[in-house]
């Protein structure tokens, strides 16, 4: 008996000390990163979620010609969920959000999986936009979700300078 709670103790300080946060992209959404073991601090959270979209925005970046293009940039989204797993012991159980690592989802048949299922888990969406207050640049709107629900919204100003296309290549 004591050995079993020396383990529960052991597997709890681990649990709570010891995990990190990390962001896992999908295979089948690369616009799509889960949260496993996300942060309970929300401002500490929702820094490394701004972290994560400026490290991928700078990896992903321009083409071999210096430039994104405006179709990308229009397309060009990042989504943040909270990792969850389904509830093994149930027959009838969501998978949970860790299924659309792997899969995508399925919209028909006995049992469906959409992501949309999984609004409770959301934590941030972004997109690139037009910067207000400087037309030659593009920004991003980052919209934060807490508990699924919106919770605020902010612009990251000045991530990519906005190339016009050469007026020979004009039709």
């Amino acid at each position: 008996m004591l050995t079993l709670g020396l383990i529960f103790l052991g597997l709890s300080i681990n649990h709570l000390f010891f995990k990190q946060m990390v962001f896992v992209q999908s295979q089948v959404y690369p616009d799509l990163y889960l949260v496993k073991n996300p942060v309970q601090d929300q401002t500490v959270l929702n820094a490394a979620i701004k972290q994560k979209i400026l490290e991928t925005v700078a990896a992903h970046g321009p083409t071999s010609t210096g430039v994104w293009h405006a179709e990308t940039i229009a397309q060009y989204q990042l989504r943040f969920y909270e990792y969850t797993r389904s509830n093994a012991f149930h027959i009838f159980a969501d998978a949970g959000t860790s299924y659309f690592l792997e899969n995508k989802e399925d919209f028909g048949g006995f049992v469906s999986e959409e992501l949309g299922m999984y609004t409770q888990n959301r934590l941030a969406e972004f997109y690139f936009t037009s910067c207000k207050n400087n037309s030659s640049e593009y920004c991003g709107d980052l919209a934060y979700f807490k508990e699924g629900q919106f919770d605020y919204a902010e612009e990251i100003p000045n991530l990519l300078p906005r190339h016009e296309p050469p007026k020979d290549s004009l039709p």
